[in-house]
Parts: structure tokens; sequence; C-alpha cells
């Protein structure tokens, strides 16, 4: 088997908390769900997972979702159904 595989966890992320029992665990990698909350909660999120370490996919499912999570500072971004 290929070295390490990375972890990632995509729960829906409603509470920092969720980020840090996700690094305790050793999870690489979260993802955030753009379309669930608010463009200044996600980056919220995206800056306390980025403390800990943890990598951030930013789930996205329009276009404009995609923009809002670049200039966030999204370098991972799970698109689906963009329009």
């Amino acid at each position: 088997m290929p070295g390490p595989l990375p972890v990632i966890l995509s729960d829906l992320i409603v509470d920092e908390i969720q980020l840090s029992q996700a690094e305790v665990v050793g999870t690489n990698a979260v993802m955030i769900t753009l379309g669930d909350m608010s463009a200044e909660k996600v980056l919220f999120y995206f800056k306390a997972a980025n403390t800990l370490d943890l990598k951030v996919i930013v789930y996205v499912d329009t276009a404009k979702q995609a923009h809002e999570a670049v200039d966030a500072g999204a370098m991972l971004i799970y698109a689906a159904g963009v329009d």
C-alpha cells in the first residue's frame, strides 16, 4: 500500500469544536460547505482549521460560491453541480 493516505472529514461543520476533534483523531483536512453558511462564517472556520494545521476543502455548488471561496483564500475546492 502506498504511503500514508490523507484523511478528510466531510461532516457538516457547525462548530469549531468539530475542528479540534478532527485534529485530535489525526484528520488531515476538513470539508466546509459554503452553501450552508455565510462566507464570513466559512472564513472563520477556514482560519480556525489553519491554526490547527488542517487543510480546508470548500464545498460549493454554484460558480458564485466558487468565486467566494477563492476570495476567502480557499486552495482546495470541491465543486458539485456547479452552474
